[in-house]
C-alpha cells in the first residue's frame, strides 16, 4: 500500500503531458483562426469583386447617358458598344461594333434582343464616352419611348460582370461570380415639350398676348399675357408674371408658375431657359448632315433657296431654286425650282417688232411656269438663247408668245427638243437635286433659305390631303435646319396619320424645323394651310409674311392649322393685321394651333390623335439643361431585359 501511495505521489512526466496537451489546443486554435482569417479574406475579396461588378453596370449606365447628352436619340441612330445584338422587326440583325465607331441603326425600326451576347470593357477614351474597366465589362439593353407601351422615357438595363480574359474577343464572363444589373429610365426635355417657348428681350418687344385657346405648356423668360378671349389647358410658366387669365379660362389641372404664384423653380430646376443656354443646334445638324453618305448638307451660294418635299415611302427630295433675276425674298416670291421643258416641235419665233405667235407647245412638266405668263428662255440655237414672253399657259401650251428684244429684225427658228427655261442658262444641275431616304441620323441642313412643301402639286412626288390639297408626307424622324429662313410653302402631314392625310400605322413620325432666321408662312402659301412640325427660330420671327409686311388679306374663308410647337426670340409675329378690307394675312378666326402631345384631346376629342411629341422629339433638338428626369433607378435581377417595343 505504501508503495502504491509513493507511485501516485510521484510527478515525473506531468510537465511533458501538459505541454503536449497545450500544444494540441494551441494548434487547434491556430487552425481555427487561420480558417477564420482566410474565410474573411475570401468574403472581403468576393465583396470587392461584387462591388466592382456593380460599378461596371453603373459605368454602362453612365456611358450611355453621356451619349444621350450628345445625341438625345442615340438609340435610334446607333447600336452602342456592349449592346446586345438587335433583332430588327424587319428581320435585320445588327451587332455591337468591334471598331472604334458604333454600328449604325436604321431610324424608326423597332427591335428586340435574344440574349446578353456582347460585353464591353471600355476603351478609356473620354471623347467616346467610354470608361476603362480593368477585368470587368458591361452589357446594355435599350428600349426607346413608345406610344404602344405608353412610355415617354428611354429604358436602359446595364449588366456588369467579371471577365475571364480582358484581352479576349469576344469577352466572356466569369461564371464563378454573379452578374449584377441596374435599370434606369430617363426622360429628356427639349423646346418641343412646350407648345410655346419664348425667350425675348423686354426692352425691344412686348410679350405675346394670347387671344385663342392654348392646349400645351407655355414658357417665357419674361411675361405671358392673355386677352379676354384666351384660355389655356396647359401649365403657364413665366419668369416674371402671367396675367389676364384665371378662373374657368384656366382649365384644371393647368396651373400658373411665376413670381407671384407657386415658384417656377418647382417645375423647372435650372431656369431661366435662354436660347443662349441651348447653344446653336443648327451647328450640330450641319456636322451630322455632312457625315451622311451621300451628304445631306446642302450649301450652294448660287442657290436662292432649297425646296424640300417628303414622300410617304420614307424618301425626301431637294430642289435647288433660283430667281431669273435679282434676289427677292423667297418668302415673298416663288423662286424657279424647275423642271425645264423642251419644244415639242420646230418653232419660228417672231421678229422683235411687237408681233406674236399664238401658241408654242412644250414637252415635259411645265408646272414651274406661271399660268399667268412671264419671261422664258428658249435655246440655245446656233449658240444663242432668245428671251421670250408669253401671256398665259394652258397645260403644255404657252399662249401669245413674243420675242421683244433678242430676235432682232428677222424671225428665228428653234428646233424640236431645245430647252425652254425660266432662267437664261437653263437648269444645269440634277432635277431633283437629291432624292433618297431620310438619313438614319435624321439630320438635314441647308446653307440658304429653305422652302418646306409647295402650294401646287410636284408631279411624281407630292401626296394629297383629305381636301385634295397637295401635301408633303413625312415618313420617318428628322430635323431640317437652315442658316437662313424656314418657309412653309404648302401642307405637311405625317404618314402615320389616318388616310387620306396619311397611310396609317404607328405614331412614329416627327419633323423638326430649325431656322437661324425667321419662320415664314409666305405670300404664296395656300389659302387653307395645314402643317405639322416642331419648330424653332433661333434669332427671328414666327409669322405670316403678309401680316408682318402688311400684304394681302387671304380672305374670310382662309384657314391655317398648325399641329406642333413653336420656340422663338422675336414675339412680334402675327396671323392677321387690321380688320375688314384693310386686313393682312389669314383670317384669325380660321387659325388653329394644336399641341402635338395629346393634351388638346381634353378640349377637342378629335385632337387626341395628335400626340407624336408625347413620346418622341425631333432628332438634334437641343436638350434643356437641368430638365433630364430620371424616372427610375434601381438594381434588378441579372437576367432582366427591358420590354421590347412592338413592331409597327
Amino acid at each position: 500500500m505504501r508503495k502504491l501511495k509513493r507511485f501516485f505521489s510521484r510527478e515525473e512526466g506531468m510537465a511533458m503531458a501538459t505541454v503536449v496537451m497545450m500544444t494540441g489546443v494551441l494548434t487547434i486554435l491556430s487552425i481555427v483562426l487561420i480558417d477564420q482569417v482566410t474565410s474573411e479574406t475570401t468574403r472581403a475579396g468576393t465583396a470587392v469583386k461584387n462591388d466592382a461588378v456593380y460599378q461596371a453596370a453603373e459605368a454602362g449606365i453612365n456611358d450611355y447617358v453621356a451619349k444621350l447628352t450628345e445625341d438625345p436619340q442615340f438609340y435610334d441612330h446607333y447600336v452602342a458598344k456592349g449592346e446586345s445584338t438587335r433583332l430588327g422587326s424587319n428581320g435585320a440583325t445588327v451587332a455591337h461594333s468591334t471598331s472604334t465607331t458604333p454600328s449604325v441603326w436604321p431610324a424608326g425600326l423597332r427591335w428586340s434582343y435574344a440574349s446578353k451576347d456582347w460585353w464591353f470593357a471600355g476603351a478609356g477614351n473620354a471623347a467616346g464616352n467610354s470608361t476603362s474597366l480593368r477585368g470587368y465589362a458591361y452589357n446594355l439593353m435599350i428600349s426607346p419611348p413608345s406610344e404602344a407601351l405608353g412610355t415617354s422615357y428611354v429604358d436602359i438595363v446595364s449588366t456588369g460582370c467579371k471577365v475571364v480574359d480582358q484581352n479576349a474577343t469576344p469577352l466572356q464572363c466569369d461564371s464563378k461570380l454573379a452578374k449584377r444589373a441596374i435599370e434606369i429610365r430617363v426622360r429628356r426635355s427639349t423646346p418641343a415639350d412646350f407648345q410655346y417657348m419664348i425667350d425675348y428681350d423686354p426692352t425691344k418687344y412686348d410679350p405675346v398676348c394670347y387671344g385663342s385657346t392654348l392646349y400645351g405648356k407655355v414658357y417665357s423668360t419674361h411675361d405671358i399675357c392673355f386677352n379676354p378671349s384666351g384660355e389655356s389647358y396647359g401649365d403657364l410658366m413665366a419668369e416674371d408674371t402671367v396675367s389676364g387669365i384665371s378662373g374657368s379660362r384656366l382649365h384644371s389641372p393647368a396651373r400658373i408658375y411665376d413670381r407671384t404664384h407657386p415658384d417656377i423653380g418647382t417645375v423647372i430646376r435650372n431656369h431661366p431657359i435662354t436660347f443662349a443656354s441651348l447653344g446653336d443646334p443648327s451647328l450640330d445638324l450641319k456636322r451630322s448632315a455632312a457625315l451622311n453618305s451621300p451628304s445631306t448638307d446642302f450649301e450652294d451660294s448660287s442657290a436662292n433657296a432649297w425646296r424640300i418635299n417628303f414622300s410617304s415611302n420614307g424618301n425626301f427630295q431637294v430642289w435647288k431654286c433660283v430667281f431669273p433675276s435679282g434676289s427677292p425674298d423667297p418668302a415673298s416670291s416663288q423662286p424657279y425650282c424647275g423642271p425645264d421643258v423642251t419644244l415639242t416641235s420646230a418653232t419660228t419665233l417672231p421678229k422683235s417688232n411687237g408681233s406674236t405667235i399664238s401658241t408654242v407647245s412644250v414637252t415635259g412638266n411645265p408646272e414651274a411656269f406661271p399660268t399667268g405668263g412671264g419671261t422664258i428662255y428658249i435655246g440655245p440655237s446656233s449658240s444663242r438663247t432668245d428671251t421670250v414672253t408669253y401671256q398665259s399657259r394652258s397645260g403644255n401650251t404657252l399662249n401669245q408668245v413674243a420675242c421683244p428684244s433678242t430676235c432682232g429684225s428677222s424671225t428665228r427658228l428653234h428646233g424640236a427638243g431645245e430647252t425652254v427655261s425660266m432662267i437664261s442658262t437653263g437648269i444645269t444641275w440634277s432635277w431633283p437635286y437629291f432624292n433618297g431616304p431620310i438619313p438614319s441620323n435624321g439630320a438635314i441642313y441647308t446653307g440658304q433659305d429653305t422652302i418646306i412643301s409647295w402650294p401646287s402639286s410636284i408631279s411624281g412626288y407630292s401626296s394629297t390631303s383629305h381636301d385634295g390639297s397637295p401635301s408633303s408626307m413625312v415618313n420617318g424622324r428628322l430635323t431640317v435646319a437652315t442658316a437662313g429662313d424656314m418657309i412653309i410653302g404648302g401642307d405637311v402631314h405625317y404618314a402615320s396619320e389616318a388616310a387620306t392625310d396619311g397611310i396609317g400605322g404607328p405614331d412614329d413620325d416627327v419633323l423638326g424645323l430649325i431656322a437661324k432666321g425667321n419662320i415664314w408662312l409666305p405670300k404664296y402659301a395656300p389659302t387653307n394651310l395645314w402643317w405639322r412640325a416642331a419648330t424653332m427660330s433661333i434669332t427671328g420671327i414666327w409669322s405670316d409674311y403678309n401680316c408682318t409686311n402688311r400684304g394681302a388679306y387671304r380672305g374670310n374663308s382662309s384657314t391655317m392649322t398648325f399641329v406642333g410647337t413653336s420656340a422663338f426670340t422675336n414675339p412680334s409675329g402675327c396671323m392677321q393685321y387690321g380688320s375688314g378690307s384693310s386686313s393682312s394675312g389669314y383670317n384669325i378666326d380660321g387659325v388653329s394651333r394644336i399641341a402635338d402631345d395629346g393634351s388638346a384631346g381634353a378640349a377637342v376629342p378629335s385632337y387626341a390623335q395628335y400626340d407624336a411629341l408625347k413620346f418622341l422629339f425631333p432628332p438634334w433638338f437641343p436638350v434643356i439643361n437641368g430638365m433630364e428626369t430620371t424616372v427610375l433607378f434601381h438594381e434588378v435581377a441579372p437576367d432582366t431585359m427591358p420590354t421590347a417595343v412592338p413592331a409597327g
